[in-house]
Protein backbone atom coordinates (compact mmCIF):
# COMPACT_ATOMS: atom_id res chain seq x y z
CA UNK A 1 0.00 0.00 0.00
CA UNK A 2 2.77 2.69 0.73
CA UNK A 3 3.82 2.38 -2.44
CA UNK A 4 0.54 2.80 -4.37
CA UNK A 5 0.23 5.81 -1.95
CA UNK A 6 3.64 7.37 -2.89
CA UNK A 7 3.07 7.03 -6.69
CA UNK A 8 -0.10 8.74 -6.27
CA UNK A 9 1.19 11.39 -4.08
CA UNK A 10 4.00 12.08 -6.67
CA UNK A 11 1.29 12.35 -9.05
CA UNK A 12 -0.56 14.54 -7.73
CA UNK A 13 2.01 17.20 -5.73
CA UNK A 14 1.66 18.65 -3.31
CA UNK A 15 -1.01 21.55 -3.72
CA UNK A 16 -3.32 18.90 -5.03
CA UNK A 17 -2.64 16.35 -2.18
CA UNK A 18 -3.14 18.74 0.34
CA UNK A 19 -6.15 21.53 -1.10
CA UNK A 20 -8.50 19.10 -3.29
CA UNK A 21 -11.53 17.30 -1.17
CA UNK A 22 -11.68 13.91 -1.66
CA UNK A 23 -8.06 13.03 -1.38
CA UNK A 24 -7.83 12.47 2.17
CA UNK A 25 -8.00 8.71 1.89
CA UNK A 26 -4.68 8.99 -0.23
CA UNK A 27 -3.07 10.37 2.86
CA UNK A 28 -4.28 8.36 5.30
CA UNK A 29 -3.32 5.27 3.82
CA UNK A 30 0.55 6.91 3.19
CA UNK A 31 -0.24 7.23 7.29
CA UNK A 32 -1.38 4.18 8.22
CA UNK A 33 1.02 2.09 5.58
CA UNK A 34 4.20 3.96 7.35
CA UNK A 35 2.52 3.09 10.98
CA UNK A 36 2.13 -0.39 9.62
CA UNK A 37 6.07 -1.15 8.51
CA UNK A 38 6.98 0.69 11.65
CA UNK A 39 5.10 -1.74 13.81
CA UNK A 40 6.04 -4.66 11.60
CA UNK A 41 1.94 -5.48 10.81
CA UNK A 42 0.82 -8.86 9.87
CA UNK A 43 -2.12 -6.20 8.07
CA UNK A 44 -3.48 -3.34 7.99
CA UNK A 45 -6.94 -1.98 6.13
CA UNK A 46 -7.98 1.31 5.88
CA UNK A 47 -11.69 1.85 7.15
CA UNK A 48 -14.48 2.99 4.81
CA UNK A 49 -15.20 6.58 5.42
CA UNK A 50 -19.07 6.11 6.24
CA UNK A 51 -17.73 4.93 9.50
CA UNK A 52 -16.43 7.95 10.33
CA UNK A 53 -14.14 5.91 13.28
CA UNK A 54 -11.29 4.37 12.97
CA UNK A 55 -9.26 5.64 9.93
CA UNK A 56 -7.91 2.25 9.86
CA UNK A 57 -7.19 -1.15 11.70
CA UNK A 58 -4.01 -2.71 12.43
CA UNK A 59 -3.04 -6.34 12.76
CA UNK A 60 -0.06 -7.38 14.72
CA UNK A 61 0.28 -11.09 15.30
CA UNK A 62 -2.68 -12.40 16.59
CA UNK A 63 -4.27 -8.55 17.48
CA UNK A 64 -6.36 -6.01 15.38
CA UNK A 65 -6.59 -2.61 16.98
CA UNK A 66 -8.56 0.40 15.46
CA UNK A 67 -6.48 3.87 14.81
CA UNK A 68 -6.96 6.99 14.05
CA UNK A 69 -5.15 9.87 12.56
CA UNK A 70 -5.17 13.40 13.59
CA UNK A 71 -3.74 16.65 12.61
CA UNK A 72 -1.87 18.72 15.64
CA UNK A 73 -1.18 22.10 14.88
CA UNK A 74 -1.71 23.30 11.45
CA UNK A 75 -3.08 20.45 9.53
CA UNK A 76 -1.49 18.63 6.16
CA UNK A 77 0.23 22.07 4.78
CA UNK A 78 2.02 21.47 1.60
CA UNK A 79 5.32 19.91 1.53
CA UNK A 80 8.50 22.38 1.11
CA UNK A 81 6.31 25.03 2.31
CA UNK A 82 8.33 25.30 5.72
CA UNK A 83 5.36 24.32 7.81
CA UNK A 84 5.97 20.40 9.28
CA UNK A 85 3.07 17.95 9.32
CA UNK A 86 2.14 16.90 12.21
CA UNK A 87 -0.38 14.24 13.15
CA UNK A 88 -0.96 11.85 16.00
CA UNK A 89 -2.06 8.05 16.08
CA UNK A 90 -3.95 6.92 18.27
CA UNK A 91 -6.25 4.09 19.13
Amino acid sequence: MIELCRDMMDYLGSADLFNQPGLGFIREGWAAATFAQARDANIVRLVAEKERWPDFELRVGGLTDSWEIYGSGRAWSAAGSGVSVRCAIGR
